[in-house]
């Protein structure tokens, strides 16, 4: 299991809010938690919802796999990183002469046939605590452990995915979670842009932060094979992942006790390769329609729209957020949690009557059921949000350059030691000192280095 140890929670509450201690209980208690939560209880999707999805005329019909490749994802796994029990990370690495051809031959025969093993669809499930009740089930996370000759699989798949989506640019520009050379920093510098540009037009702005309940965990499988269709994923390679996805079974792991499996027919695995890429693929589509400026982080949504009335700001995010109410109602059952919804002005905005009944709050708190805030962000808070930012940046700087200036260091002294042993050796090479013993005296013979030429001296024993 690596570094991660199992989880160890005291007591939990069943369906009748009776707390149980005892630990088959509790772990059948959770595992019954989390199936539940990854089974489809919804209506049956639409397929023609489909048809109004953005297609592309690419297309990837199948996977390979060469034993290099199989041997380089071996040589790159974590000896740390947590797997479902019997075949380790570190195991796999120290038998990959005697394995990687094996496991070359099943993965073609995988990808030629579409069929995912069954047997790496076994997820062993650790519970994380989040927040919360420590009694309540809802507030653990699962984090799925599997096999990890899977995750070698996934990763063969996940490189040539990854590099047809990239290199076709099929993934959306606003999103930056899980994509390479992107990050929450680049995320940030543009929404403090957006609302800056706002301020400095002297509009009113309106910005709203959402967030989707258990995201991963509420992924649908036919409409992800849809949308992933709809990306010229096709033939093999779409029946594989088909294949991937329908028939998992999960366990829960408790004080070294494990549950009874239980089917699962929703959601991505949280703790695989391939879940953090499918699950972009899956809220691809979300931007499409959007008149707002949108940015998205993996789940999180940032919608922010400016005008110089602040009615039509107003109302321009209420129609971008009945878009995305319905969107997660077409083929996307996700609950929306917590939408925080922000007024940024260089104006008051008090004196302003249609404001004061609260009409805003009433039209989004009718979307989704939820409280917000509302605060005003003037010049100094701008300030403070860029200086920080600033200051990031330069402690980040002073940081990688302390660190280039320590390596600096230790190597100028390793090309000194390097020389110096280097001339050492020189010296010892160019002088030889040779002892003779004769009756009454020793001989010694120095040789010199050969510009000097050779010399011998005599000295006569008292």
């Amino acid at each position: 299991m690596g570094r991660n140890r199992l989880s160890s929670i005291p007591a939990l509450n069943d369906t009748n809010n009776v707390i149980i201690t005892d630990a088959i209980k509790k772990v059948e208690i959770l595992n019954s938690h989390f199936a539940t939560i990854c089974t489809w209880r919804g209506p049956q999707l639409d397929l023609s919802a489909a048809d109004s999805l953005p297609s592309t005329g690419y297309k990837l019909s199948s996977f390979t796999v060469s034993y290099s490749s199989v041997c380089s994802i071996i040589e790159k796994l974590d000896c740390n990183r947590a797997a479902a029990p019997s075949l380790t990370n570190r195991m796999l690495k120290n038998i990959e002469p005697s394995i990687a051809p094996t496991l070359v031959d099943i993965l073609q025969h995988s990808f030629s046939s579409g069929v995912f093993p069954q047997q790496w669809k076994r997820g062993l499930v650790n519970p994380l605590f989040k927040s919360g009740d420590s009694l309540d089930p809802n507030s653990y996370r699962p984090v799925t452990l599997l096999p990890a000759l899977s995750k070698v699989c996934e990763r063969v798949v996940f490189r040539q995915l990854y590099n047809y989506l990239t290199k076709n640019k099929l993934l959306s520009p606003f999103q930056s979670g899980f994509i390479a050379k992107d990050s929450t920093t680049n995320t940030l510098l543009d929404v403090v842009h957006k609302i800056n540009a706002g301020l400095e037009d002297h509009h009113y702005v309106r910005a709203v932060l959402l967030d989707f309940q258990k995201a991963f965990d509420n992924v649908s499988h036919q409409g992800l094979l849809l949308k992933l269709e709809k990306r010229g994923i096709q033939g093999k390679a779409l029946k594989w992942f088909e294949s991937y996805l329908i028939g998992r079974t999960i366990q829960t792991i408790l004080e070294g006790v494990i549950s009874s499996p239980l089917k699962i027919d929703k959601g991505v695995p949280q703790g695989s390769v391939l879940g953090p890429l499918l699950f972009l693929l899956y809220i691809d589509d979300l931007p499409l329609n959007i008149q707002s400026t949108i940015k998205l982080y993996a789940d999180d949504v940032f919608l922010v729209s400016h005008h110089n009335d602040p009615l039509v700001a107003t109302a321009i995010l209420n129609k971008d957020l009945e878009r995305v109410r319905s969107w997660s109602l077409y083929l996307v059952p996700f609950l929306v949690l917590l939408p925080l919804v922000m007024f940024y002005s260089k104006k008051e905005e008090n004196n302003i009557h249609k404001y004061e009944n609260g009409q805003v709050h009433v039209e989004i708190k009718n979307i989704f059921d939820a409280h917000q805030k509302q605060f005003h962000l003037n010049w100094p808070d701008v300030a403070v949000v860029i200086l920080l930012i600033i200051v990031g940046f330069a402690l980040a700087y002073l940081s990688v350059r302390y660190s280039l200036k320590k390596k600096w260091k230790q190597l100028q002294l390793l090309r000194s030691l390097v020389y110096y042993s280097a001339q050492q050796q020189r010296h010892e090479s160019e002088q030889q000192q040779v002892y003779t013993v004769s009756n009454d005296h020793v001989s010694i013979s120095i040789t010199q280095s050969c510009e000097e030429g050779f010399t011998s001296s005599a000295r006569r024993l008292p």
